[in-house]
């Protein structure tokens, strides 16, 4: 696990080409948020508008809940662009594998029923961007499926997607 900061005290959860994500603490809401601090505006607006139109429809369909929700935004000349999404307890990654890439036991996923959930989140996730939102992910990967406490994954990373075309 990365150990970097930012701002001093928040702990770095993961980074990517186009940002980092950090444990941030939100004085507003008092609680732990995911903050995707961006390299540049360009991949804030791309991952954004994404994030932006998740939410727009997430009252119409219920698979939604399989996709990390947007919970807000920091974009100002000041500091560098952001997005603060739910904090998830890991990703399918950190259990799967050790830091240095070896396989664990996987002991969140030791019976089949575990297993099913995870499938079945993740497709019910992809649904939903796919048949609602009209976008392909383009990046799942074990870092992009986060676990939380109760026991729901969810997509993550939102910055590769493209629009799928109408046929």
């Amino acid at each position: 696990m990365a150990q970097s900061k930012y701002n001093n005290n928040e702990e770095m959860l993961g980074a990517g080409t186009f940002g980092a994500v950090y444990k941030h603490w939100s004085t507003s809401r008092k609680v732990f948020l995911a903050r995707k601090v961006f390299q540049n505006a360009k991949d804030f607006n791309d991952e954004y508008t994404w994030y932006a139109k998740c939410a727009q429809l997430a009252m119409t369909d219920g698979r939604s809940s399989c996709v990390v929700a947007m919970l807000g935004v920091l974009n100002n000349e000041l500091v560098r662009p952001a997005i603060d999404m739910e904090l998830a307890k890991e990703s399918l990654w950190s259990v799967a594998f050790h830091d240095d890439g070896s396989q664990s036991n996987c002991l969140a996923l030791v019976d089949a029923a575990a297993v099913h959930n995870v499938l079945v989140d993740c497709l019910s996730g992809l649904g939903f961007l796919h048949d609602v939102v009209g976008i392909s992910h383009n990046d799942i990967k074990p870092q992009n499926l986060l676990l939380f406490n109760n026991g729901k994954t969810k997509i993550c990373d939102l910055g590769l997607c493209t629009e799928l075309r109408a046929e």
